[in-house]
């Protein structure tokens, strides 16, 4: 049933041609290679500089003077997840076995999605999402302005769930267990309900975002309600995105 599931969202996903550029109209549409999504997410890559050239002399009078360089302006940048993947951590009555397996928790879930839920239906186990974003050289020399991480929810639930930093992994180290969290508190907290097919959204702080780095977020489950809420991985037609603006 899970898999009919993803195959009519895909499907309707295809269907409405989702493009997360154009949720941000200050985004460009030249292509990104991050990672290996399905899905060709948009990179801005615009700025504005440069001086005017100087104005004609008139017939015996003195020539025009040089323009004003124009000014930088802010430019949006939106980096698709190179991994977005779910691992379980023990739940109070859960099963045992398969606990920091992504693909284990991937096919519990649904495919093409990850959980993030304190006691997952089928293996009933705490699911915990992991994301990955490689940021490049494009935010050099400016200033971050705002952060937010993008996610589309694949089936409703009471909470979206609290943004942890973590230390930085890849898709395998997964398999070992969970990255260790950075801070004693999350980014951003849980809010919610969100009905299947929203786009879920937490603005992150700026001191996260710096050049040719990586982001490395983990999204928790709350422990205050059983119920949990399931996204679009990064092999989806909607993978997760990171929302820099900078200028």
């Amino acid at each position: 049933m899970r898999l009919a599931f993803f195959a009519l969202a895909t499907a309707s996903l295809a269907g409405c041609s989702l493009d997360w550029a154009s949720l941000e109209p200050a985004v460009s549409t030249a292509s990104s290679t991050h990672g290996s999504s399905s899905t060709s997410i948009s990179v801005s890559t615009a700025q504005s500089s440069g001086t005017g050239a100087g104005g004609a002399g008139g017939t015996g009078g003195e020539g025009g003077s040089g323009g004003s360089g124009g000014a930088t302006q802010p430019v949006t940048l939106v980096y698709p997840a190179t991994s977005a993947d779910c691992i379980f951590w023990e739940g109070t009555g859960g099963a045992q076995g398969d606990e920091h397996d992504p693909d284990a928790c991937e096919q519990a879930v649904g495919v093409g999605e990850f959980g993030v839920d304190y006691f997952e239906g089928t293996s009933g186990l705490e699911s915990h999402g992991y994301l990955r974003f490689e940021l490049d050289e494009q935010l050099s020399g400016r200033t971050v302005t705002d952060v937010e991480l993008r996610v589309l929810s694949a089936e409703d639930g009471p909470n979206a769930g609290d943004v942890w930093a973590v230390t930085s992994f890849n898709s395998s180290e997964l398999f070992l267990g969970p990255p260790s969290r950075v801070g004693r508190k999350p980014l951003a907290p849980s809010h919610g309900p969100h009905p299947p097919q929203s786009l879920v959204t937490w603005t992150l702080p700026t001191s996260i975002a710096s050049p040719e780095s990586v982001v490395a977020l983990e999204i928790a489950p709350l422990a205050t309600t059983s119920m949990g809420i399931d996204y679009y991985n990064h092999n989806s037609l909607a993978p997760p995105v990171l929302v820099v603006t900078a200028e």
